[in-house]
């Protein structure tokens, strides 16, 4: 014997094994229909949450795992829009896929984590440099010259001698000193003392102006590679078709 569950009512019925995608399916059982709509007692299996009450049986299978729960009374049926199947586990070398865990993502965009180690040719355009010319203005100079010739207050002898000062004549027969030479004597010069000659201020110069090569101050630097950070698909070749799940059927026997 079986047991059969129509709505909330047991049913018993032969023992005639469950058939896979027909009125006879057992409870539970996702199928691939090629038309755009389910058969009597199948849903499409688009995550929708149907009542608990009224669908015991099929709560005993799956419960919330894919959704709702049970204070809200409702519980959602597995999600296959868009998505593929596959045995949930940890596969040989794969990373492992919990059981009613959905993942995957049909784009990526790859970051520079993901990007292999490369370098990107660029090219450095300079500024500032080049011949540079330099202008200085005149500038008045203050230069000053102060001379002062020092005489001694006692009479002076009829001898001419080196570093000697000037002097006095004497009093007696007052009559004027021969101290004059013509600008033609060919005599030696003999140097006196008493002239101090002192220069002050500072001196001041003509307008300046020359040319030299500076380097280079600034500039930019310009890369010819960028991107556009475009997400690529992921998806596998595909046919969309009708996924259903049987919620009134033959109730499974656990082995």
């Amino acid at each position: 014997m079986a047991l059969g569950v129509t709505g909330s009512v047991l049913v018993l019925g032969t023992a005639t094994p469950a058939n896979a995608c027909n009125m006879e399916s057992y409870i539970g059982s996702v199928c691939a229909f090629a038309f755009n709509w389910c058969p009597r007692n199948w849903l499409p299996a688009d995550g929708r949450q149907i009542a608990i009450n009224g669908n015991q049986a099929l709560y005993s299978l799956i419960g919330t795992q894919y959704g709702g729960s049970a204070q809200s009374g409702q519980f959602a049926l597995p999600d296959l829009r868009g998505r593929a199947i596959l045995h949930y586990g940890t596969g040989p070398g794969m990373l492992p896929q919990p059981f009613a865990a959905q993942s995957g993502t049909q784009t990526t965009t790859l970051t520079i984590a993901n990007l292999p180690p490369h370098t990107h040719s660029a090219t450095f355009t300079g500024t500032g440099g080049g011949p540079q010319t330099v202008n200085v203005p005149a500038s008045a100079g203050t230069l000053g010259v102060t001379a002062k010739l020092n005489a001694k207050d006692e009479v002076g002898t009829p001898t001419l001698s080196a570093n000697a000062y000037l002097g006095k004549a004497p009093t007696a027969g007052i009559q004027a000193a021969n101290i004059y030479v013509p600008s033609t004597s060919t005599a030696a010069d003999v140097a006196l003392s008493g002239l101090d000659v002192q220069l002050t201020g500072a001196a001041g110069n003509g307008p300046i102006s020359f040319t030299y090569n500076s380097g280079i101050t600034g500039g930019t630097v310009t890369n010819a590679n960028t991107g556009n950070g475009v997400a690529f698909a992921n998806q596998s070749p595909s046919l969309a078709m009708s996924y259903c799940i049987m919620i009134n059927g033959l109730y499974p026997d656990r082995p």
